[in-house]
This record gives C-alpha cells, structure tokens and sequence, in this order.
C-alpha cells in the first residue's frame, strides 16, 4: 500500500512539472533520407503530422560547423515529402552531417545523419 501512494504521489509530481511532456511525442517533421547523386546533395523531408508544416529553412552542416548549404523551403502537406537538393556539395557517402529545418513559427528541428 505504501509503495502504491508513493507511486501516484510519484505520477502526480512528474505530471505537475511536466516531466514526462516529451513521452510519446511524436515529431511531426523527419528526415526520410539524405543521399547523393552526382555532386548534388538530396535531402528528403516528410511531414508525418496531420496538418501542413511551412518550412521556412533547411541548412545542412559539417560536424564542425561548417555550412554546406542552405535553402528556403516550402508547405509540405501532411503524409507528403518534399525534396531539397543542394547542388555541388562536397560530401562523400557515409559522412555524418546535421540538418537544421525552421519553420515559419520559429521551431527548429536538429537532425545528425549520414549521406547514403
């Protein structure tokens, strides 16, 4: 009995302060895939919400901060994919790089992914 109150008493702390806010979210923004064509650097990006997302940029990095590239984006509609393709990128496959998408509300989105 004393272990259940302290689990609720427990829950209800956690609840109070938000603790557990990030469990179960979903992002509503993700990165399908990043992969190269030539010298042209692709990058896929899905919206896997219900409503549209207004990007507003996507930037692509080096692990030590270099800026590869960077573009304006556009309304991806839910269950969509939009393309952003950064020509002449030097990267080669297999290297690690991190893309930054900010949408038009100011979120901003970090992903580290390797170039396929």
């Amino acid at each position: 009995m004393v272990g259940l109150v302290g689990v609720l008493g427990m829950l209800l702390y956690s609840g109070a302060l938000d603790l557990f806010a990030g469990w179960g979210n979903v992002q509503q923004i993700t990165i399908n895939s990043v992969y190269k064509i030539g010298s042209d650097l692709n990058v896929t990006v899905a919206n896997r919400g219900s409503t549209p997302v207004e990007v507003y940029v996507i930037s692509i990095y080096r692990l030590d901060g270099t800026q590869l590239g960077s573009q304006n984006g556009g309304v991806i509609e839910p269950g969509k994919v939009m393309i952003f393709s950064f020509p002449n990128t030097a990267v080669a496959e297999g290297e690690l790089v991190d893309i930054l998408i900010t949408t038009v509300d100011g979120a901003t989105f970090k992903y580290r992914v390797a170039v396929q």
